[in-house]
């Protein structure tokens, strides 16, 4: 998506990019909701909106146009650190087991942090 590649770039071009996506939605908008291109070629559009277009779609364009203005958000300022699946789903990344305790487990075992942590499990 532009917003994961913006995240990791920080090239303002991917915003201009959204910026031109954004404008071209104006061609697809209907009395309740948006068509999506059937054919490119020749603009025929078809009567129906899939579920992802609103909670994947829309959710990035936002985050994206959000991180563009430089406002902490509880994706990227909140106080834990988050993953998106690529359904836009936020999955926090709180690890249950501390990586210090891992680390002093396999120094004093003399086994691996992997193995510190498959015992554990």
């Amino acid at each position: 998506s532009t917003y994961m590649l913006y995240k990791a770039t920080g090239d303002v071009s991917y915003i201009a990019a959204g910026r031109d996506f954004l404008a071209s939605l104006r061609l697809l908008k209907t009395k309740c909701g948006y068509a999506h291109v059937a054919d490119v070629s020749t603009q025929t559009l078809r009567d129906k909106m899939e579920s992802f277009f609103l909670s994947e779609t829309l959710k990035y364009l936002y985050l994206l146009f959000d991180s563009a203005l430089d406002r902490e958000n509880i994706v990227d300022g909140g106080p834990y650190p988050y993953v998106f699946t690529t359904e836009a789903h936020i999955f926090p990344l709180k690890a249950t087991i501390e990586d210090k305790d891992v680390a002093s487990s396999a120094h004093a075992t003399g086994l691996s942090a992997a193995q510190v942590v498959q015992q554990i499990l």
